[in-house]
């Protein structure tokens, strides 16, 4: 039921639907093995994005390119040491699953932090609508760590050098990739991975 209200209000695209639905599994799974749950409810809804899918073959191919468990490691420890504000943007795309356009149109008013909660408004969602999502923990704590909330609210939350900054409009997120490469550079990571790949 929840899926299908995700669909016709939220206005998901199907991979976004399938993405959901890989995340119930899963959160079912891990009941089961700590004794809430004795059966999986979602073990019978099926994915639907193979039959409407509209990424081109590359976009597919960076999509589900994997980094294992020690690339990952080696590339957390270094911008937890040399970049933050690239951190903090990692997290935001990870843990709270905003893309970096809309991460870039974030400004310090929408991290309502009391109801912890991050606003998307619909000017910059790319589905259109308002949406409140989840402010995770290590989120708010990193933001704390850097002092983001002792800006002005209407401060962008990233600038091109990935700091909050008043700006007259808000960057494309080619800013995130330009940083994200100067890491792959320096940790002599392959062309092909990726900051969607985190």
């Amino acid at each position: 039921a929840f899926l299908d209200w995700a669909m016709k209000y939220r206005k998901l695209s199907y991979d976004t639907r399938d993405s959901y639905r890989r995340w119930l599994n899963s959160f079912c799974t891990w009941c089961i093995e700590n004794g809430y749950f004795k059966d999986n409810p979602c073990k019978d809804i099926k994915t639907i994005s193979g039959a409407h899918h509209t990424l081109s073959q590359e976009k597919k191919k960076i999509k589900s390119f994997y980094i294992d468990k020690c690339t990952r490691e080696k590339i957390f420890d270094y911008i937890s040491e040399h970049n933050k504000h690239l951190l903090l943007a990692a997290y935001l795309c990870n843990m709270a699953l905003i893309r970096p356009k809309e991460m870039m149109a974030l400004q310090i008013k929408h991290f309502l932090v009391h109801d912890g909660l991050i606003f998307i408004p619909a000017d910059i969602s790319k589905n259109k609508t308002d949406a409140y999502i989840t402010l995770p923990d290590e989120v708010l704590k990193l933001m704390l760590e850097l002092n983001i909330f002792s800006n002005p609210d209407h401060y962008y939350l990233f600038n091109r050098q990935l700091v909050p900054a008043e700006l007259e409009k808000p960057l494309r997120g080619d800013e995130i990739r330009d940083e994200w490469i100067k890491v792959r550079k320096a940790l002599k990571l392959p062309d092909s991975l990726k900051f969607y790949n985190l």
